[in-house]
């Protein structure tokens, strides 16, 4: 059971989908997780799945040195675009975050918006762990915001609806159909986006989404084993005791 995800035309539109995400917001309390866990400032960012590059784009902006990568080569050009538009640097990797091992070091590496979630095999996610202790610097730190399986595994729907207004003319319908598999810890989304100008859809095309549900319990073990020292776990880009009802949380972790 593979993805098939985050190809030319959702990538295209991945920005508008989630145009509502405040990243700035999101950045500052990285920003704030740095502050209180490092002696000192970071130099390098490396983001797991960077995506569209929005986290390391803000990161840039206020003069952190970042490296993404991202499995999708559609992705990695916008972000590439973006970076070029405001005359930033950042360097950029088409690879499987599960397999990626850059060979320089990080002070700090992230991997935001259920990233992680898309990693379905254990022995991949304890590879990644693995490398991730592998270049981090020591004391570097490992952020990484993922679904909490209490409140997904009650809480999605078997449908979902995003309406996207794109211009005066121009919108996009995201449906999706939304299977949860409990003993597996598995949830496949299917999503048929529409394209519609003036009220005529000129495109419609799909994608699946194939994530896996992770426990907090399950977490700490995989990262005690790959030698990564779990630091806490916060509700995503908030201090505070995590509850069964935070949908996204945010692990802070050591090497």
């Amino acid at each position: 059971m593979k993805s098939k995800c985050f190809v030319s035309d959702y990538a295209y539109f991945y920005d508008s989908i989630y145009q509502d995400k405040d990243y700035k917001k999101e950045v500052d309390f990285l920003e704030k997780i740095f502050e209180k866990f490092l002696k000192k400032k970071p130099k390098n960012i490396l983001d797991l799945g960077c995506g569209t590059g929005n986290h390391i784009l803000e990161l840039s902006k206020r003069g952190y040195k970042t490296s993404g990568v991202d499995i999708s080569p559609d992705m990695i050009k916008i972000a590439q675009e973006k970076f070029k538009k405001l005359n930033l640097r950042g360097d950029f990797y088409i690879k499987d975050i599960a397999c990626y091992r850059p060979r320089k070091k990080f002070d700090v590496i992230i991997s935001m918006f259920a990233v992680i979630n898309y990693i379905i095999e254990i022995k991949a996610l304890l590879r990644l762990f693995k490398n991730v202790y592998s270049v981090l610097k020591k004391d570097g730190l490992f952020i990484f915001e993922i679904w909490n399986a209490f409140k997904a595994q009650n809480s999605l729907l078997p449908t979902s609806f995003k309406e996207i207004e794109l211009d005066n003319k121009n919108k996009l319908i995201r449906e999706g159909r939304i299977k949860t598999y409990r003993l597996s810890q598995i949830c496949r989304i299917d999503y048929v986006l529409k394209l519609y100008n003036e009220e005529k859809i000129i495109k419609h095309y799909k994608e699946n989404h194939i994530l896996r549900f992770y426990y907090p319990q399950e977490i700490r073990n995989y990262l005690s084993f790959s030698n990564l020292k779990l630091i806490n776990i916060y509700p995503s880009f908030r201090f505070g005791k995590i509850k069964d009802e935070d949908f996204h949380i945010l692990y802070v972790a050591k090497k």
